[in-house]
C-alpha cells in the first residue's frame, strides 16, 4: 500500500498510527482468548490437536516476600500462561516498538508539513501556529527561505480562493497554471519542499530494479549517458508510451540526415 504513487504523507502517518492503536488494543487477556479460540478452530480444520506441548520448560516465577513470615511459595506458570507472557505479549511489544522507532521520522515530518494538506479545514489560529513552527524548524540562524508570518497570510488568502481541499501536488499545479506562484512564494516553496520528500523508498528501489534489467551482462560496455537515457525511458514508461514514435523517428532522421542538397 505504501508503494503506490498517490500515497501521501498524511495518509501514511494516519495508517501507521492506526496500526499502533490496533496493536495496543489487542494486548490484553480478552483478545488473547479470542485469538486463541481462532487458532483452535484453525487447528481443528487442519486436523491438528489444539494443545500446548506438555514437555515445556516452564519458568518459575518467584513471589517477592513482603514480610518475613511469608512462605517460600513459587508460582508455576501453565503452558498457556507461558505462551501468553513469553510469546503473545512479547511479539506485540516488539511490533509496537519497531513500528514506533522506524516511523518516528515520518511522524515528525507529518507534524511539520501536515497543515499543508488540511489548511482549508482547520482554523486560523492552528494555521498560524503551524506556520510559525514550520518557520522555526527550518530556519538556519537568521536566514530562512520561508517566512512564517507571510506564509500564514498567504494561506489565509489562498483559503478564500480555492475553498475546497486540494492535495499539495494539485495545489502547486493550480498556482503555476494561474501564474500565482509569485503571489504566493512561501506557499509555493513549502509545497516544493513537501513534494520532494518521498513517503517511502519504493520509487528508488524500482529505479535500481530497472537498472539491473537495462544494464545486463550483454551491455557491459554501455556508456553512462546511454544508460541514464534508457533508465529515464523505462522509469517514465507512461510518458514514453504516450509519445508518437513516428514523430520521434522523423525528428531524429532530420537531425542526423547526411544527404547533400544540390
Amino acid at each position: 500500500m505504501m508503494q503506490t504513487v498517490s500515497w501521501n504523507l498524511t495518509s501514511c502517518a494516519e495508517s501507521i498510527n492506526n496500526i499502533l492503536i490496533f496493536f495496543q488494543s489487542i494486548r490484553n487477556d480478552e483478545n488473547f482468548e479470542k485469538y486463541l479460540k481462532i487458532a483452535d478452530e484453525l487447528c481443528e480444520s487442519l486436523e491438528i490437536q489444539p494443545e500446548f506441548p506438555v514437555e515445556i520448560n516452564l519458568r518459575r516465577r518467584h513471589k517477592r516476600k513482603q514480610f518475613d513470615y511469608e512462605g517460600d511459595e513459587d508460582i508455576q506458570l501453565t503452558a498457556k500462561e507461558n505462551f501468553k507472557i513469553n510469546f503473545f505479549y512479547v511479539i506485540l511489544d516488539t511490533a509496537i516498538s519497531s513500528v514506533t522507532t522506524r516511523f518516528e521520522t515520518l511522524s515528525n515530518f507529518e507534524q511539520s508539513f501536515g497543515f499543508l494538506y488540511k489548511f482549508v479545514e482547520i482554523g486560523e489560529d492552528d494555521i498560524k501556529k503551524s506556520c510559525f513552527d514550520f518557520h522555526n524548524k527550518f530556519k538556519d540562524g537568521e536566514s530562512c527561505d520561508i517566512n512564517g508570518a507571510e506564509l500564514y497570510e498567504e494561506l489565509i488568502s489562498l483559503k478564500i480562493i480555492i475553498k475546497d481541499r486540494k492535495q499539495p501536488e494539485e495545489l502547486l499545479k493550480y498556482l503555476y497554471k494561474h501564474n500565482l506562484q509569485n503571489s504566493f512564494p512561501n506557499v509555493s516553496t513549502s509545497l516544493k519542499l513537501l513534494l520532494t520528500m518521498p513517503v517511502s523508498v519504493a520509487s528508488g528501489e524500482r529505479s535500481f530494479s530497472k537498472l539491473k534489467i537495462i544494464k545486463n551482462y550483454l551491455r557491459t560496455s554501455m556508456t553512462q549517458e546511454r544508460m541514464s537515457n534508457l533508465s529515464i525511458i523505462a522509469i517514465e514508461s507512461e510518458i514514453a508510451e504516450s509519445l508518437n514514435i513516428h514523430e520521434a523517428i522523423d525528428d531524429f532522421v532530420s537531425k542526423k540526415s547526411r544527404r547533400i542538397n544540390f
